[in-house]
C-alpha cells in the first residue's frame, strides 16, 4: 500500500504535524510504506527553472513600471497546469517533508523506538510498584498475625508458656506414636501469697517474682520437661517421664527451693508452693481431664495448709466428690437453681445499652454460689452441657421477648455455645425451634463461639456456622486472639463480631505488646466489616484507652456487674433516656 505525499500535505494542512507523526507510526506498525516519486519530483524542479528563466525579462520589465519590488501574483512560483496536479506546492515555501526517503524511515523508527522506550519504562514502574504495594501488604497482614499469634502459645508478662502450650505438650505426650511415654504427669505449683504481693506492690512484680519462681522450679527438673503459667498466680509444670510413686519426691524438692525468700531489689518475699497433680494413664489419658484432677487436687492442697507442701493428687476421694458434683449438678438443672444473668453491652459512642451477654450462676442450697469456673468444666465432662445449654438459651430469649414488649426493640442478645454444644448434629434444629417457641427475633441473637470449638474439623465448622446463618442469627468469636488466631479463616467463615478476651483488656494499661495486639485486632475487624466487643472493662482509664484505639462497644464491670432478668429491665430503663454512667458513678456495681 503507498502512502502519497499527497496524502501526508492534506493531513499536516488540515490536521496538524502531531496527527501527522502519528499517522506515520501507526502506518510503519501496520506495515504500511511511504513512498515517494522522485523522478516527477526531478521533472517537477527543471520545469521550474526553466519557466522562471524564460520570465525574467517579463518581470524586470514589470518592476521598473511599478517601482521595482514587487511580484505579481501570477508570476509567484509554479504554475504550470500539467505539473500542479502531481504536486502543488509553493516555491518559496518549500515543504518541511522535502526529505529523502531514508530520512523518513529513519524519523519513523525513531518515534517508534522513543514510545516503545517510554511504555516499557512507564510498565516497568507500574509493576514496581504493584509488586511494592502487594509486598507491603503481605507484611503487613504477616505482622498483626504475628501479634495475633503472640499471645497463642506464650504469656506476655512473663513470657513463659501459657495453659494453652501446657496442654498441647501434655496431649501430645500421651497420644504420641513415634516416642510414647509410659508415664506422664501434669503438676499445679501454687503461690497463695503472692495475690496480697500483687495488691501490695504492683501486676508487674507479680509476674516477675512468678518468673524467677519458674527459673527456680525449671532447676528441678529435667530438660524435656515444660514450665509454663496457667493463670496469674499458678504455675504448670508437664513431666514426661515420671513415675506417680516418684511425684511426691519432685514436689518436695521443688518446696526446698522457696525455703529462701526471692528476691527484688532491696526486698525479700517468702512465697511458700501448694501442689496438685495428675498422672497418666493412671487418672486419665486426655489432657484436659488430667489438668482438670490437678486443678481439684490444687484446691483440696490450699485449704490443707499454706505454710507446708499440701500435694494432693487425684484419688478416690476426689472421684467421689466428682460423683457428687455431677449428681447435685443434675438436681440443679431439674430444680432451676442454675439462673440466667445478664452483662450489659454498652455503645459508648452512642452512650446506650445495645444488648447484654446471657452469664451463668448456680446458686447452691448448702454451699452457696459456686464460681462457673468449677462447675462447667464438670458438666462438659459429665456431658450435661446441652441441656444446660438449651435451658439457658430458652430462658435468655423469652427475657429478651419481655424487653422488646416493654418498648426496647432491637437489643442483642448474646449466648456462649460450648465445644460440645458446637459439635451437636441437631445444634441449629434446636436454636430454629427455641426461636419459634420463644418469639424471639433471629436477627437479635448473637452465639459466640470460641477458636479452640472449631479449629480442629474446619470443614465441619463452615457447614454448621452456614446453618446457623441461614436462621439469620449472628456469630461472634469469643476470646478473640487467645486460641488459633489465624487469619486464613477469617474470611471464609460468616462471622460478624470479634471479641476482645478480657486478658488483653485487664493489661493494656501496662504492657505496651499488649496494646499493639489490641490495635490490630481493632484494625483486622474494621477491614473486614466486623464489629468489635472488649469484654471484662474494669476502669475507666481502660475505657478511654480502648475508645482511642477505636473499639466502641464494650461490657464489665466498670459499667455494670451481670444482672439478673429483673434488674437488667431497670437498667435498662434507666439509661435509655439519661447520660450513660459507669459503675463509680452510681450504685450499678452493688445492684
Amino acid at each position: 500500500m503507498k502512502f502519497s505525499y499527497q496524502d501526508i500535505k492534506h493531513l499536516l494542512q488540515h490536521m496538524g504535524l502531531p496527527v501527522l507523526v502519528w499517522t506515520v507510526l501507526v502506518a510503519s506498525m501496520c506495515g504500511v510504506t511511504l513512498t515517494w516519486d522522485s523522478r516527477a519530483l526531478v521533472a517537477h524542479a527543471e520545469e521550474k527553472a526553466r519557466y522562471i528563466s524564460a520570465q525574467d525579462t517579463l518581470i524586470r520589465q514589470w518592476n521598473a513600471s511599478h517601482g521595482g519590488g514587487y511580484v505579481p501574483h501570477s508570476h509567484q512560483g509554479y504554475a504550470s497546469p500539467d505539473v500542479r496536479g502531481e504536486l502543488s506546492v509553493s516555491a518559496t515555501e518549500p515543504s518541511v517533508f522535502d526529505l529523502p526517503e531514508t530520512t523518513y524511515k529513519v524519523l519513523t523508527f525513531a518515534v517508534i523506538w522513543l514510545v516503545g522506550i517510554c511504555g516499557l519504562v512507564w510498565w516497568n514502574a507500574r509493576e514496581k510498584h504493584m509488586r511494592y504495594s502487594m509486598h507491603a501488604s503481605e507484611q503487613h497482614k504477616k505482622q498483626i498475625e504475628s501479634n495475633l499469634r503472640l499471645a497463642e502459645r506464650y504469656d506476655r508478662a512473663t513470657h513463659l508458656p501459657n495453659r494453652r502450650y501446657l496442654l498441647e505438650t501434655l496431649e501430645n505426650i500421651i497420644t504420641s506414636e513415634e516416642e510414647p511415654s509410659p508415664f506422664a504427669a501434669v503438676m499445679l505449683i501454687e503461690f497463695p501469697d503472692l495475690p496480697r504481693v500483687q495488691r501490695a506492690y504492683s501486676n508487674n512484680l507479680a509476674a516477675l517474682l512468678l518468673r524467677k519462681a519458674a527459673e527456680r522450679i525449671s532447676g528441678c527438673l529435667l530438660s524435656r520437661d515444660l514450665v509454663a503459667r496457667v493463670n496469674e498466680h499458678r504455675l504448670g509444670v508437664v513431666l514426661r517421664i515420671v513415675k506417680p510413686s516418684n511425684l511426691q519426691a519432685i514436689a518436695d524438692k521443688i518446696a526446698r527451693e522457696f525455703e529462701a525468700p526471692l528476691t527484688y531489689e532491696d526486698d525479700e518475699f517468702q512465697l511458700m508452693p501448694v501442689f496438685g497433680a495428675a498422672s497418666a494413664p493412671d487418672e486419665g489419658t486426655e489432657a484436659d481431664v488430667l489438668f482438670s484432677r490437678a486443678v481439684t487436687g490444687l484446691e483440696i492442697g490450699v485449704r490443707q495448709s499454706h505454710q507446708q507442701v499440701g500435694f494432693a493428687p487425684a484419688s478416690n476421694h476426689l472421684f467421689q466428690r466428682r460423683i457428687q458434683l455431677e449428681k447435685d449438678l443434675r438436681r440443679a438443672i431439674r430444680e432451676r437453681e442454675l439462673q440466667v444473668h445478664y452483662q450489659p453491652q454498652i455503645d459508648i459512642v452512642e452512650e446506650r445499652v445495645i444488648g447484654a451477654e446471657a452469664l451463668v450462676r448456680w446458686y447452691h442450697p448448702q454451699k452457696g454460689v459456686i464460681s462457673p469456673a468449677e462447675f462447667i468444666p464438670w458438666l462438659e465432662e459429665a456431658g450435661l452441657m446441652e441441656r444446660l445449654g438449651e435451658h439457658v438459651l430458652r430462658d435468655a430469649c423469652l427475657q429478651f421477648v419481655r424487653l422488646r414488649e416493654l418498648g426496647y426493640p432491637g437489643l442483642r442478645l448474646s449466648v456462649n455455645l460450648s465445644a460440645r454444644q458446637f459439635r451437636d448434629i441437631k445444634l441449629a434444629e434446636t436454636i430454629d425451634e427455641i426461636l419459634q417457641e420463644s418469639g424471639m427475633l433471629a436477627c437479635d441473637l448473637e452465639l459466640e463461639i470460641t477458636e479452640g470449638s472449631f479449629i480442629e474439623d474446619f470443614e465441619r465448622t463452615v457447614h454448621v456456622m452456614t446453618e446457623l446463618k441461614s436462621l439469620g442469627v449472628r456469630i461472634a468469636i469469643d476470646d478473640f486472639g487467645t486460641g488459633f488466631s489465624s487469619l486464613s479463616y477469617l474470611s471464609k467463615l460468616p462471622i460478624d463480631t470479634l471479641k476482645i478476651d478480657r486478658s488483653f483488656v485487664s493489661e493494656i494499661e501496662e504492657q505496651e505488646d499488649v496494646a499493639h495486639i489490641v490495635d490490630a485486632i481493632v484494625t483486622l475487624a474494621e477491614k473486614l466489616g466486623f464489629d468489635v466487643v472488649a469484654e471484662g472493662v474494669e476502669s475507666e482509664s481502660q475505657v478511654r484507652l480502648l475508645s482511642l484505639k477505636g473499639c466502641r462497644i464494650m461490657q464489665g464491670y466498670v459499667f455494670a456487674k451481670p444482672l439478673a432478668g429483673y434488674d437488667l429491665e431497670d437498667y435498662i430503663a434507666s439509661r435509655m433516656h439519661g447520660r450513660l454512667q459507669l459503675a463509680g458513678e452510681n450504685d450499678v456495681a452493688t445492684a
